[in-house]
């Protein structure tokens, strides 16, 4: 259980009540707006908050492939000094880069 995931994964779908895998490629416009911004917000982020990030991303992967792994899931890749991981947007699944983007979100209110 990871309640910030379940309330951000509340707000996505409150917020975007149609989605679902089938129409996810009318969001894409949308996303790539959105990624704009939300990329200087994640370089600005402390270490609590990019463990966060983390935790989310990979809370998301442990749900819908109903198993944990000791690989960085959605093609991340660490950085060259091993502190952080890179993830390209694109690598993720439209909900879990919309969870992303509600948490930023938040972090910004």
């Amino acid at each position: 259980m990871f309640p910030l995931y379940e309330t951000l994964e509340k707000r996505v779908v409150t917020k975007y009540p149609k989605f679902n895998d089938e129409n996810e490629s009318e969001l894409i416009q949308h996303l790539e707006n959105q990624w704009k911004s939300a990329t200087a917000v994640i370089s600005m982020l402390d270490e609590k908050n990019s463990k966060i990030l983390y935790a989310i991303i990979y809370h998301h992967y442990t749900i819908t492939q109903n198993k944990a792994s000791k690989k960085i899931p959605y093609n991340g890749k660490l950085f060259e000094s091993g502190c952080g991981v890179l993830f390209t947007a694109k690598n993720l699944p439209i909900k879990l880069q919309l969870i992303i983007l509600e948490y930023l979100d938040a972090l910004r209110s």
